[in-house]
């Protein structure tokens, strides 16, 4: 379901200024008939009716409406917009999600497990099952197999364990009877005089070595200079998505093929459009 509804290509061009899209890069042309490849378009004909085409990568134009309701015309190619943005996001966003599990040891352990169930025993039963060899060759085959795929998953797991060693576990610190929270990624701190919650600026102090502090996990009690405060959770910089805490019940979403982002939650079109690469649309299909 669209986040917008359009009547008109104003509508589309006033959004799209909104949202700061590049509609020519990201291969959108409203109110012109292109005759390139690789584009999707709007316009209206000689004979007043609307039409919303995508000119396929061989060239050939492939009409989706013609009609004459601009707003109905309008719609479907906005659709189509946030179809291409929507795809991207997705994932865009997925990578981002397993980089920041990446970084949690609680994740690193179920990461071994996870390719032990996955990787290792399902070719194990393929291997067997569908050789079609027996006896010395066959065991041969699949000792060389064995090897391969483990060094794989060995380097999969030094790979993200690495990670981890060089990134902070989400959580709560103290060092020097100060209290901070890390929360990928970004540092804060607890303000004694003002009460509340701040951005810690780490990296303009050369001296901070968060691996010389003391790690007190994502849930704490603190004592220090008979000061209340309140959990970082409850602060406004807290992000349910940053904290890899949340997935730790359900590591199946975390390795599924089909990571679904929350689109419809967003407020906004949250995605940098100068990364836009318009070869990652389908231009093989009619739309």
């Amino acid at each position: 379901m669209s986040k917008h509804t359009v009547n008109s290509i104003n509508d589309i061009l006033e959004l799209a200024a909104r949202y700061e899209m590049p509609l020519e890069q990201m291969r959108f042309f409203i109110g012109i008939n292109n005759t390139e490849p690789k584009c999707f378009g709007i316009y209206q004909d000689e004979a007043g009716y609307w039409v919303v085409y995508k000119n396929k990568a061989n060239g050939q134009k492939a009409v989706r409406y013609r009609g004459r309701s601009e707003a109905e015309a309008s719609q479907i190619i906005w659709d189509k917009i946030e179809d291409e943005i929507r795809i991207r996001k997705k994932e865009k966003d997925w990578w981002q999600h397993q980089e920041d599990l990446a970084k949690d040891p609680e994740y690193a352990e179920e990461y071994d497990r996870q390719l032990e169930e996955r990787v290792l025993k399902p070719n194990y039963s393929t291997i067997r099952d569908k050789m079609g060899i027996s006896g010395p060759k066959r065991l041969t085959a699949i000792l060389l197999t064995t090897v391969l795929v483990s060094g794989l998953v060995v380097g999969g797991a030094m790979m993200i364990r690495n990670m981890v060693s060089h990134h902070p576990t989400t959580g709560y610190y103290t060092h020097n009877n100060d209290l901070y929270y890390y929360q990928y990624p970004s540092w804060y701190i607890w303000d004694s005089y003002t009460s509340d919650w701040d951005y810690y600026d780490y990296d303009a102090y050369v001296d901070n070595n968060w691996q010389d502090w003391n790690y007190d996990g994502r849930y704490y009690e603190y004592e220090g200079n008979d000061t209340d405060y309140y959990s970082f959770q409850n602060s406004d910089y807290y992000s349910t998505f940053s904290s890899s805490s949340s997935y730790d019940s359900d590591y199946d979403s975390d390795w599924s093929s089909d990571w679904d982002s929350s689109w419809d939650s967003s407020d906004d079109y949250d995605y940098d459009f100068s990364d836009w690469d318009s070869d990652f649309s389908d231009w093989d299909s009619d739309w």
